[in-house]
């Protein structure tokens, strides 16, 4: 068995073919012995210098420096194999909770008791005897460090949701599947089958007003009994004598008082009412203005201008109300349809400048447009619609964004927790059509047209071990080293975009992203114009006759003509390489120039 790994600067003082200790939870070592075979100097990713070391598996039993004797084996070393995993259990769904807000329920899965596991995929089916298409991705999960999962420890997939479709429950059944960058196992046995009803959310109606009694009395008289609330025209179907549920002042007489009541209705999905009338209680009726006066602190008063208050204004600083039907509300001062910073029409159609809140859900079951949209517009240097995870949130599936589509199990992240830009993480076809750009700078005063294949210059600024830009040139020789790609698009300058190389950091400020941009950035933003090149995958090339004509997967490279391939002497991918031929092409002359499809080889 052969090992390799970097270390500090100080495991340069190891020689070659002495004997060393390793220990490594993750395989189960405890200063097991191996003989150094290579030491080299080796950059860290920290950028200081290092050591990297190979060795080779060392037994004193196998080797020795005297009396050497013949060594026999033993037929296990106790070392699992990193493609090596122990059988899996079936998964069992641990709790169910279709009556939840959120409907939701959890599946519980084994890790094998052999094996280093990385990821685990959790897949369901509909059907009871499932092809390998019949079955689609529900959940990943994997440690936020990259650390492997306990063995024979359990793990459960929480707050899972399915769909029903049209019905109001379907039956579903479930398995996983356990990895590492090395290997992936078999598909666990499939559950026992697990029953999905959830609830619907609950549909009530409710309504409460006020019961007036017609006739004048000096003493009180019985709430009145009813039934048959209607919500169109808000009366009741049956109510006792003298009661109504419109206003209208009795005629007073001396020593008689007004009488009404307070009631109010909820009616359930199944038309069942509950309906709730309070105890009978005094009121008065004015006619004209009224004031009262604290006579005692001769202030806090009081104006009524007398009437029902129906369309007058009413200017308060704190209202409490329940239902309001067919009105309209604005607040501030914006660009909603009337102006307002916040606006409400009588149909419920909601415009706000700024919303800022808790969870939001989303749903075009009853549109036939998106559920959820973004502009950005008018040159506004923001995003149209951003997903964010903040820098304090450790868990796994922290994500800016995930979006998944459960009939194909297509799933996608940005802004991933497992450290990714982008990461496909469903069971689709993943990326597709598929072509790698790359930014470039261009000094200011030179230009390029698009199709033009170009080189590499110099390195103006790298960021981690993923993102390093180059300046750019024409190509301008046959066979020319440092070939790259094909320019695209148009050159745009510097200062008017942010690569994300040259940003420094970035924090969100009142629900907007602040970026900083690196000291470099603002010392070359007015020297360098910005663009894209392709790279690699698929695409096409400007190609000459300079070394004849082109069939398919003919190699191109750089030719004398500037910014234009030709074929390649050979077939044989060179370091010189820039792309491949996907289709033939015949030239009247060496330097006729036309464009073939290809497929993207030098970056």
């Amino acid at each position: 068995m052969i090992v390799s790994f970097n270390t500090t600067y100080y495991g340069i003082q190891v020689d070659a073919g002495a004997v060393v200790s390793v220990t490594n939870s993750d395989y189960g070592w405890t200063n097991k012995l191996f003989r150094v075979v290579k030491v080299n100097e080796a950059s860290l990713p920290d950028g200081s210098l290092g050591a990297r070391l190979e060795l080779s598996e060392y037994s004193a039993a196998v080797y020795d420096d005297f009396n050497i004797t013949q060594y026999a084996p033993v037929p296990n070393s106790d070392i699992p194999s990193v493609s090596y995993f122990s059988s899996l259990s079936a998964p069992v769904v641990v709790a169910n909770n279709p009556s939840s807000y959120i409907p939701n329920f959890n599946v519980q899965v084994v890790i094998p008791t052999t094996g280093r596991v990385t990821y685990i995929i959790l897949y369901y089916t509909t059907s009871s005897s499932p092809s390998a298409t019949d079955w689609k991705q529900l959940a990943i999960a994997q440690n936020i460090d990259g650390a492997p999962f306990v063995p024979s420890s359990n793990y459960v997939f929480a707050n899972q949701v399915l769909p029903t479709g049209a019905n109001p429950s379907e039956t579903y059944y479930f398995s996983y599947i356990v990895s590492n960058p090395e290997a992936q196992s078999t598909r666990s046995p499939m559950s026992f089958p697990f029953t999905w009803s959830p609830a619907p959310l609950p549909s009530q109606r409710n309504a409460t007003g006020y019961l007036y009694y017609g006739l004048s009395s000096a003493s009180q008289p019985a709430k009145p009994t009813v039934s048959g609330y209607s919500f169109s025209t808000g009366t009741f179907s049956s109510i006792s004598a003298n009661w109504s549920t419109t206003f209208s002042a009795p005629s007073a007489t001396d020593s008689s008082k007004f009488w009404a009541c307070y009631y109010s209705v909820t009616q359930n999905s199944d038309g069942t009412q509950t309906i709730t009338v309070s105890n009978t209680f005094n009121w008065t009726n004015f006619n004209g203005l009224v004031t009262f006066t604290n006579l005692e602190t001769n202030s806090g008063t009081t104006f009524i201008d007398g009437g029902n208050i129906k369309t007058n204004t009413i200017s308060v600083s704190k209202l409490t109300a329940g239902l309001l039907v067919g009105y309209t509300f604005r607040t501030g001062t914006g660009t909603t349809p009337n102006g307002a910073a916040f606006e409400v029409n009588s149909v419920g159609t909601v415009w706000a400048n700024n919303l800022f809140g808790g969870i939001g859900s989303f749903s075009n079951f009853h549109y036939n447009t998106e559920a959820v949209q973004g502009w950005s517009e008018n040159n506004r240097n923001y995003p149209g619609t951003s997903g964010y995870a903040t820098s304090t949130n450790t868990a796994a599936g922290a994500h800016g964004l995930r979006g998944q589509n459960f009939r194909t199990g297509a799933a996608g992240l940005v802004g991933g927790a497992n450290n990714y830009d982008f990461y496909a993480d469903g069971s689709g076809t993943n990326y597709g059509p598929f072509t790698g750009n790359h930014d470039i700078l261009v000094p200011v005063g030179q230009t390029l047209n698009e199709g033009d294949l170009v080189v590499d210059v110099q390195c103006i600024a790298r960021k981690g071990w993923s993102n390093a830009v180059f300046e750019v040139a024409k190509s301008t020789l046959a066979n020319q080293a440092g070939c790259r790609g094909v320019f695209i698009g148009s050159l745009t300058p510097l200062s008017e975009v942010q690569p994300s190389v040259f940003i420094g950091s970035q924090e969100v400020v009142d629900g907007k992203v602040v970026t900083t941009m690196t000291a470099q950035y603002e010392a070359i933003k007015d020297q360098y114009l910005f663009g894209s090149m392709s790279a690699l995958g698929e695409g096409q090339i400007q190609v000459c006759g300079q070394n004849g004509n082109i069939s398919v997967d003919t190699l191109i490279v750089a030719s004398d003509v500037p910014g234009v391939g030709m074929a390649q002497s050979d077939d044989i991918i060179r370091s010189m390489t820039v792309a491949k031929a996907r289709e033939s092409v015949i030239f009247s002359s060496p330097d006729e120039v036309k464009v073939v499809a290809c497929i993207y080889l030098g970056g």
